[in-house]
């Protein structure tokens, strides 16, 4: 069981006062508000959405094999708001990888979000996931979007001049009785609150983020053992707005991140981790660059970029340990990405990361292209 010497606290402490907006992961939505205004009432909406990704990962470190994602995916949907504060989605998930025959998969789309208040949302069924949720890095693999690019749970959303939340509970595997599997489910929270007033060029805010991911059940015949992981990350995020100069902005980010098994039998390489993660970004028109520094031990995620982690955990909790454990991970990430919406409802995105492992010496590094298209079409309203 990993401690944190006193010296480290000293470090913790002098990140976290100066080294403080969320530096946002590479964009792979359409910056859009799921709210929805009275005079949306009664309308037929149809949307479409469509997902065109190149990504090649050239990774040589063994907690994370490289691999190449070429494809595209396209969300189709009609869209009917009954009234001034809900909304009726009903669709259809394609995802289509080149070089494959045929689609490699279908999901539907079902959604249903409540707006009692102009600040609060509630959504049930096919929820806003995947980079919507403004994970870090080190708690969300954020590719994830275009391999499992549909979430269904339940979903509370709140968004005021100070505060921005998500609070979301995905249901990832629905066992029935005697399945031989278990169940898996993630609950997930990201919280930002803003401690300056809005209208100065300066701002910060405290961030806090978790998942829990468990998997278990009592009516499934898997006999294999219950498992609760859990990932929590805080820190300060600063940003600072130039409006008259050739950098536009310039954020600075610190991260104190977390790791615990909660499970009953601990069976991973480590029962609790920590990590601390500055980075910075500085925005030049449609390009940014975002350097950063991750220092980890014992960090592990189910849901993150195993790039960050000290071992991974397998998907089966029998699998014995590989070996593949890297107690002290210190890494330098540097990140280079362009974007631009380049018409109402269209964003175009090229990238470069890097990830320099000092300790273990290895250089990873992927790069890539998407253009994302999203946009609701009025058709009718109907009364």
């Amino acid at each position: 069981m990993l401690k944190i010497p006193k010296m480290k606290y000293r470090i913790l402490g002098f990140l976290l006062f100066f080294g403080f907006h969320g530096l946002a992961q590479i964009p792979v939505n359409i910056d859009k508000s799921v709210f929805f205004a009275p005079a949306d009432s009664q309308k037929l909406l149809i949307h479409i959405g469509n997902k065109n990704f190149f990504k090649n990962n050239e990774y040589f470190n063994p907690l994370d094999e490289g691999l190449t994602l070429p494809g595209a995916i396209i969300e189709p949907s009609v869209i009917y708001h009954p009234s001034a504060t809900t909304s009726i989605e009903a669709g259809a998930n394609f995802l289509k990888y080149f070089g494959r025959g045929g689609i490699y998969s279908i999901e539907p789309l079902f959604r249903f979000q409540y707006q009692p208040a102009p600040f609060f949302q509630m959504i049930m069924g096919s929820i806003y996931g995947g980079t919507r949720h403004g994970l870090i890095e080190p708690l969300y693999q954020w590719e994830r979007t275009f391999t499992h690019p549909v979430e269904n749970g339940l979903q509370f959303l709140f968004k005021t001049s100070r505060l921005k939340a998500d609070v979301w509970l995905e249901w990832k595997k629905f066992i029935l009785q005697n399945d031989p599997f278990q169940e898996e489910l993630l609950f997930g929270t990201t919280f930002s609150y803003k401690l300056l007033p809005l209208d100065g060029n300066f701002n910060l805010s405290i961030p806090f983020q978790t998942t829990i991911n468990h998997h278990g059940g009592q009516i499934d015949t898997a006999h294999v053992p219950l498992r609760t992981i859990a990932n929590y990350a805080t820190g300060l995020n600063s940003s600072w707005q130039f409006p008259h100069s050739l950098i536009k902005q310039f954020d600075l980010d610190c991260w104190v991140i977390g790791y615990n098994d909660l499970s009953p039998n601990k069976l991973q390489d480590y029962t609790q981790g920590f990590a601390i993660y500055p980075k910075a970004k500085v925005s030049v028109s449609d390009f940014a660059l975002e350097p950063g520094y991750f220092h980890g031990e014992g960090y592990m995620d189910s849901e993150g970029e195993p790039l960050y982690f000290s071992a991974t955990i397998p998907d089966n909790a029998t699998i014995p340990d590989n070996g593949l454990n890297y107690p002290i991970r210190n890494m330098i990430t540097c990140k280079l990405f362009y974007s631009k919406q380049i018409h109402r409802g269209i964003l175009l995105a090229i990238y470069f990361e890097l990830y320099k492992d000092l300790k273990i010496a290895r250089t990873d590094y992927d790069y890539g292209m998407h253009i994302i298209f999203d946009q609701n079409f009025f058709i009718t309203r109907i009364k």
